[in-house]
């Protein structure tokens, strides 16, 4: 499941740009550079390989911080990522005959910053909820700087598990460079939550983890 995420949009925003006395399309790499600029990052994730069974699903915020212990900060239920469609008042366009409704296919995170010292973390999971949750930053440095990078997790399945915990993003701080005294994120594309020795969990002083619960339903 190593990099299963998408930059949201990429397949949904049609642009043009004029170069050379002609328009060409807006690519991908445009779209990236415009976020960046605007302080906007966003990660797609395609939840269903994790979701063949019926589960109770929720999302979870965590914060971590060195030296203190982890809290759940939020926790938003969704119900059960499938539905009998005698069961659900929602139309949906669905072939005749179909009598289950896969209700949560995919999850989408914004993080939006908002000022040097807050960032907004939006959730979209398409028809379950969309939700805001503002993350407080900690100042870095002598300087009180702030300085928060986002990476994605490696994602990993167990469809034999009864639950399954499926940490998606890492949003955390930079950190001080003490041999050559400058500030650095640097480390990992991907964290692999089982290796707590990778460079940015072994370095990074303050984080939040945004992820996925899953709860096998009782038949």
């Amino acid at each position: 499941m190593d990099g299963n995420y998408l930059p949201l949009f990429v397949r949904r925003t049609v642009c043009t740009r004029f170069i050379k006395g002609k328009y060409e399309q807006i690519g991908v790499e445009d779209i990236v550079d415009v976020l960046n600029v605007m302080r906007i990052k966003m990660f797609h994730f395609d939840l269903m390989p994790f979701l063949a069974d019926t589960y109770e699903v929720q999302v979870y915020v965590e914060e971590h911080e060195k030296g203190k212990t982890s809290k759940r900060i939020e926790l938003f239920r969704m119900g059960k990522n499938k539905e009998l469609l005698k069961d659900s008042w929602r139309y949906k366009d669905l072939p005749e005959g179909t009598e289950v409704w896969n209700k949560i296919t995919d999850l989408s995170l914004f993080l939006t910053s908002r000022n040097d010292s807050t960032t907004l973390l939006t959730i979209k999971v398409p028809n379950a909820m969309t939700a805001n949750v503002a993350l407080k930053l900690h100042p870095l440095g002598k300087e009180n700087v702030y300085f928060y990078e986002a990476r994605p997790y490696i994602l990993r399945n167990n469809p034999n598990a009864d639950s399954l915990n499926i940490p998606l993003v890492l949003y955390g701080s930079g950190w001080v460079d003490e041999q050559y005294g400058f500030m650095r994120f640097c480390g990992e594309r991907e964290i692999d939550g089982n290796d707590k020795t990778g460079m940015i969990l072994s370095n990074v002083p303050h984080y939040y983890v945004v992820g996925v619960e899953l709860h096998k339903a009782a038949k």
